[in-house]
């Protein structure tokens, strides 16, 4: 049966790539972002375009509206013309660093005025990623293309706050990390009364566990619940709203092409394992003052940021695991990732991540980093069992064990830091 989807994959048989659909193409090439936002925002003068908790800071300015300020001012007031085009710089952000150090990205203002949005101006939006991270600059940059309006808080995500904010503000839409989409959904105060306002929930940003989103849309029936691929070099690449895929990613985003590599740089068709590489239809100048890492990323005009994936013949892309994060124990090659599905069927475990601990004999032998939900008790040993029954290999065995900790490394928008999580496994299993 043909999965649900909110955009079209198209695949190219002869060619072996696959497509989302066109962009919409509204503006000219050399249009600044800066320009979208005021021809967009001037058509709703009086919307309140972000709020603090409770102050509005850039709805109101000394009591006087400021979109209706510029709109009265519009005969004068013109935002400043790109110096080279299109392709200029227009944000630099800092990509995840979740496998080494992060790299300075340059994001231009075609990219930006390209930005793929399913939201309207009457939306309400909130997600506690910072506008220095993908996430939230980008909510940022559609809420001023669009003129929804953007709930901004200086307190730390938790989700009796996200909970309350929904209630408070009737917000539409949700972006969030993995970890704070368990965390919210499975709360004992998420309920349908609560969360009824909501037309979307996006979780970006690594892995996330089917249960979860299940739970969602359980809540929520009428609510899209959305998975997706992204990267700061990108933007979005797929969405999945179909629940029904087990840890599938979607369809392609508009505007994006996407092929399978194997190791002999051959391209793949369907099923195919391989480097999933990205064509985001517009020209990426890379990362600022670092030539050999964007070299390295931008192949003839494709991104690859070392993903390995697959699409089905749904034209549904799965990602596998990273490249860089893939192990290697008694010569055979395996993906933490999928060692941490098995372990996140087991009702008694609030999150995981596997690591490869070094093994002078065999290499990467693989120990689990394990949560336990509060009030629940669990063994290292039922956990080892489940794994040894699930999966029937030796090397994808928790060779290395299993430690119980309160905490999972991540980054500031809930990435898991794989190389900071290893050197906990180290230190805890001594």
């Amino acid at each position: 049966m043909t999965a649900r989807a909110i955009f079209p994959t198209f695949y190219d048989k002869e060619m072996k790539i696959w497509s989302g659909a066109p962009r919409s193409t509204l503006y000219d090439y050399n249009c600044s972002i800066g320009q979208v936002a005021h021809n967009t925002l001037k058509c709703w003068p009086t919307n309140v375009l972000q709020v603090r908790d409770t102050a509005i800071l850039h709805g109101l300015v000394g009591g006087l509206g400021l979109m209706r300020s510029l709109y009265k001012s519009r005969s004068v007031y013109r935002p400043t013309a790109l110096a080279v085009g299109g392709d200029q710089t227009a944000a630099v952000l800092c990509s995840s660093g979740t496998a080494g150090l992060p790299k300075a990205v340059a994001l231009s203002h075609r990219h930006l005025c390209s930005t793929n949005s399913f939201c309207f101006s009457t939306d309400v939006v909130y997600t506690s990623a910072a506008i220095d991270w993908m996430t939230g600059f980008t909510i940022m940059v559609i809420s001023l293309t669009c003129g929804f309006t953007r709930i901004a808080s200086s307190k730390p995500f938790s989700a009796e706050h996200a909970i309350a904010f929904v209630h408070k503000y009737k917000i539409t839409g949700l972006a969030m990390a993995p970890w704070q989409a368990y965390e919210l959904y499975f709360s004992p105060l998420a309920k349908p009364e609560t969360l009824q306002s909501l037309r979307f929930s996006l979780v970006i940003g690594g892995w996330v566990s089917l249960a979860v989103l299940r739970k969602c849309q359980a809540l929520l029936p009428k609510c899209y619940v959305m998975f997706s691929y992204g990267t700061t070099e990108t933007g979005i690449v797929t969405i999945n709203i179909d629940q029904s895929l087990e840890n599938s990613v979607g369809r392609v985003a508009p505007g994006m092409r996407v092929k399978i590599l194997d190791k002999n740089r051959q391209q793949l068709g369907t099923n195919g394992v391989g480097e999933v590489l990205i064509d985001i239809g517009l020209r990426w100048t890379g990362y600022v003052d670092n030539a050999e890492d964007t070299a390295a990323t931008l192949q003839d005009g494709w991104i690859n940021l070392g993903d390995l994936g697959y699409f089905d013949e749904d034209n549904n892309l799965y990602l596998v695991e990273r490249k860089k994060d893939l192990l290697k124990y008694k010569s055979k090659h395996y993906w933490p990732n999928e060692i941490e599905h098995v372990i996140a069927e087991l009702t008694e475990i609030d999150d995981v991540c596997v690591v490869g601990v070094r093994d002078e004999r065999y290499g990467d032998a693989a120990g689990a980093l394990v949560i336990r939900k509060k009030g629940v008790e669990i063994t290292a040993q039922k956990i080892i069992d489940h794994v040894a029954q699930r999966v029937v290999v030796d090397y994808k065995q928790l060779n290395a064990g299993v430690v119980f900790v309160d905490h999972i490394p991540t980054n500031v928008n809930g990435k898991v830091m794989r190389s900071a999580a290893r050197d906990i496994f180290d230190e805890r299993s001594k």
